[in-house]
């Protein structure tokens, strides 16, 4: 069994994300992992849980971070993938748009 399964099994027991969450193994997809990342940035910046419960969400969060970053690095391989090579691709804040001189 992969770390990665490992890991997504222990958080699915931990009751930190359910089972439906989890692909074959992968753990939350990115906003599953994002919004229950923001929740436990609010909670801790709240200041009022115990230390033992502040250090949970503290390892909790450090695995959301991770699970984000992979998905996004896995985002952007997809992305450069499709893009020809050498090919510069358009800024998503361009709206996409194309401009014909």
């Amino acid at each position: 069994m992969k770390e990665s399964d490992i890991k997504s099994e222990n958080a699915v027991c931990a009751g930190e994300i359910s089972p439906e969450q989890t692909g074959a193994g992968s753990g939350p997809d990115f906003e599953t992992a994002f919004a229950r990342l923001e929740e436990i940035v609010a909670s801790l910046e709240k200041g009022t849980a115990p230390l033992e419960e502040s250090m949970k969400l503290y390892e909790e969060g450090v695995r959301l971070i991770r699970v984000c970053g992979d998905r996004i690095a896995k985002a952007r391989q997809l992305v450069l993938k499709v893009a020809p090579d050498g090919e510069t691709l358009e800024s998503f804040s361009d709206g996409g748009a194309e401009e014909n001189d």
